[in-house]
């Protein structure tokens, strides 16, 4: 699979809502929404647009789909939150980072990523943690993984298995082939299912409305 994510440099948007639909579409079609799923999105370096791809994936599949959506990610937890990798470790109930929830979306922090090198085995806590997985698999219909770029952390190698499929997000014009190629095979290596790739960042020259046209 993949899907091109645009831009239409002539009215700057954040994303185009139809693409990121027509990527709800395609992923459900690999892995049907039968039961509850498990989304990561990874890029092989940092500034490709993972975080924000992934927050728009998820809050179309709880907004417009009515799923109840869990996005993990690398951003810095709100409100002084604890990260769910502290909480991993500190022995708290995973339900204290799971309170900031708006229309079917809970947002919480995977902890990964900011301070991924002082901490080199906090990816090691999702893995080893089963429980976890079975907690936020019988909790949400969805759990949206943004993983570190791998430039920075080998972190998506460690948890990227315990996802029922990822996607590779390449940024237009600059992910280089042999850096995407490396990581599909790293990730190969581990059994990540791959479930395609995503071409964030396209810019549109002209009008994107022209383009229907040509």
């Amino acid at each position: 699979m993949t899907a091109a994510i645009a831009q239409d440099r002539t009215r700057p948007l954040p994303l185009d809502a139809r693409a990121v639909d027509d990527l709800v579409a395609r992923v459900d079609a690999i892995v049907p929404p039968l039961a509850a799923r498990v989304i990561g999105f990874v890029a092989s370096g940092t500034g490709e647009g993972t975080s924000t791809l992934a927050r728009h994936y998820a809050r179309a599949n709880a907004g417009k789909l009515g799923r109840n959506t869990l996005l993990l990610g690398t951003l810095p937890p709100l409100d002084g939150q604890p990260t769910l990798c502290d909480v991993l470790r500190s022995g708290q109930p995973i339900e204290s980072v799971l309170g900031n929830k708006q229309r079917g979306l809970t947002e919480a922090a995977l902890g990964l990523g900011m301070d991924h090198d002082d901490q080199p085995d906090y990816a090691w806590d999702l893995v080893t943690r089963r429980d976890l997985w079975e907690f936020l698999r019988a909790r949400f219909d969805l759990i949206v993984l943004d993983m570190p770029a791998a430039d920075v952390s080998g972190a998506c190698l460690q948890i990227g298995p315990q996802c029922d499929g990822v996607l590779v997000v390449l940024e237009s014009a600059r992910t280089r082939k042999p850096v995407v190629t490396q990581l599909l095979e790293d990730l190969q290596a581990v059994h990540v299912r791959v479930l395609g790739a995503v071409l964030n960042k396209r810019s549109f020259h002209l009008p994107a409305r022209l383009y229907r046209w040509l």
